[in-house]
């Protein structure tokens, strides 16, 4: 069982995007009230590491905390989008990114700077 946690909040059975349709869609067209336990973390899972991995808000109606994480799950960057910035802001990651997890911030209450990834 994959589990993310944030802060003191687990999220079990995140919501596994590893294909390039399932990531370029993400929460995209979704209204916050269409989240629930099933969609409320999206795993972004690459098949490698990279360092030109970059996010943006295109069709994204509320606002997201990101959390880049390398190979070995280690937190490498995180911020908050605001879907305010829709297509004009690019979200680039810093750092060797392999795993990125999104959750929309009203979910999580605040901004938080910590974030685990947990699967075998």
């Amino acid at each position: 069982m994959i589990k993310v946690r944030i802060k003191d909040k687990w999220f079990n059975n995140p919501k596994v995007l590893n294909t390039e349709k399932e990531q370029q869609l993400g929460y995209q067209h979704l209204e916050l009230d269409d989240i629930d336990e099933s969609n409320c973390c999206l795993l972004f899972v690459f098949p490698e590491e990279s360092n030109n991995r970059v996010f943006h808000m295109r069709n994204v109606l509320f606002d997201i905390q990101l959390y880049a994480l390398d190979k070995n799950k280690k937190l490498i960057d995180t911020f908050p989008m605001s879907y305010n910035d829709n297509m004009e802001v690019n979200y680039p990651i810093k750092g060797p990114c392999m795993y990125v997890v999104e959750v929309p911030l009203k979910i999580l209450n605040d901004c938080c700077l910590d974030c685990s990834l947990h699967h075998p």
